[in-house]
């Protein structure tokens, strides 16, 4: 699982450092927050991973949209705006809620 997570990094690096590098921020502030609220450690892995991939939905974002210097028309903005609802369709939760119930089974026997 780490190495898919590794790689959704990756491609959102190499698609916009922008979104890479706020998603890095979003991350440690939020384990900032998470540790004065003494969130335990199972809870923080989670919390991280949760914060670096929020914006995986900017990967069906074309580039031309996401990276455009002058303003968006209401089409490309109402684009943008369906990108969190992409990102939570991703395979990535799907995987997540399957490695869950395997470990889930492994230790209900």
């Amino acid at each position: 699982m780490h190495n898919v997570l590794k790689g959704f990094l990756l491609t959102i690096q190499s698609k916009d450092n922008y979104t890479a590098a706020h998603s890095y921020r979003v991350a440690h502030f939020s384990i900032e927050l998470a540790n004065l609220f003494g969130l335990k450690p199972l809870k923080l892995k989670a919390l991280k991973t949760s914060a670096l991939l929020h914006d995986l939905g900017k990967l069906a974002v074309p580039d031309s949209v996401l990276n455009k210097k002058s303003s968006l028309t209401d089409s490309e903005f109402d684009l943008i705006k369906k990108h969190p609802r992409i990102g939570v369709r991703g395979s990535i939760l799907k995987l997540k809620f399957e490695n869950h119930k395997l470990n889930h089974k492994k230790f209900t026997w």
